[in-house]
């Protein structure tokens, strides 16, 4: 649960002429939305279609160029899936697309599965809450959204938690801070896209908070950039602090490498509430 899903796919023109990929569909880092007959369908484990929510009208059309596949070539491309979701349900998860090229014939790709498992708790993850609240719930556009989470510890012995890092917010580091953001249309938003290298975390007494038994701890979060959030509209936002037996790697990838915690750090997740802001 939290790591990164990304599949690739391949586009392979074999016949004697170049064809195209219509432009009701995108599916990359930016941008996740289709128009029928072109469709991407995630089934989760309650049965529903996890994509149903990124379905346009039939008027709807990508403004970047189609995809070109010369004749007899092949062209191979990544769907980062967790980019735009973040799955929570435990379970398996069937996954495919329909694509309609320029001459009007529909393709139906093959179909990958692949589970969702949780994580491994150090304690009980009812014994720990996370609240999160926001000193207002109207923000102008373009306006830095500034939230406060509270971490509170109902456990018999105090627990160490974990400040964010610089790569915390995309999932790149121990601890993550990942933050889900839903529109009014139930559509998740893609955090804009990270690139370059993975900064060197530190784990020290600068880095790390104590919270006794009953005991409440407040850190004052900004609100990481959220590109399609600057559109006016209602959002709901919740977070998930997650912290790993093992180290994670760059893009997210949990890797098979212990990160040898001291005792008292809290390992698993813990999903806060939801709060609603307004962008006008």
């Amino acid at each position: 649960m939290g790591e990164s899903i990304c599949p690739k796919l391949e586009l392979r023109n074999q016949g004697a002429f170049p064809i195209e990929i219509s432009r009701g569909f995108a599916f990359d880092w930016e941008r996740l939305a289709f128009a029928e007959p072109n469709a991407a369908h995630l089934i989760g484990p309650d049965g529903q279609d996890k994509l149903l929510p990124y379905r346009r009208p039939a008027s709807f059309r990508e403004f970047r160029p189609p995809i070109r596949l010369e004749a007899g070539k092949a062209e191979w491309r990544y769907l980062p899936i967790s980019h735009h979701l973040h799955l929570r349900g435990l379970g398996k998860y069937t996954f495919w697309l329909e694509l309609l090229d320029s001459l009007g014939v529909l393709y139906r790709s093959d179909q990958i599965t692949f589970q969702i498992v949780d994580i491994e708790y150090s304690l009980a993850p009812n014994l720990i809450e996370l609240r999160l609240e926001s000193g207002k719930s109207l923000f102008a556009s373009g306006e830095p959204v500034f939230v406060r989470a509270t971490f509170t510890d109902k456990s018999d012995q105090p627990t160490i938690f974990l400040r964010p890092q610089e790569d915390s917010f995309d999932g790149w580091v121990n601890p993550v801070y990942q933050f889900t953001v839903f529109d009014a249309e139930g559509r998740s938003l893609a955090l804009a896209r990270r690139c370059g290298t993975t900064a060197t975390p530190v784990y020290d007494n600068t880095t790390e908070f104590t919270v006794e038994p009953g005991e409440s701890a407040e850190l004052n979060l900004r609100l990481p950039v959220f590109p399609d959030m600057k559109h006016p509209g209602e959002y709901r936002l919740s977070l998930d602090y997650i912290v790993r037996e093992q180290v994670i790697g760059k893009g997210g990838d949990v890797l098979d490498k212990p990160m040898n915690w001291e005792e008292r750090v809290f390992l698993g997740r813990i999903e806060s509430n939801k709060i609603a802001l307004e962008i006008a």
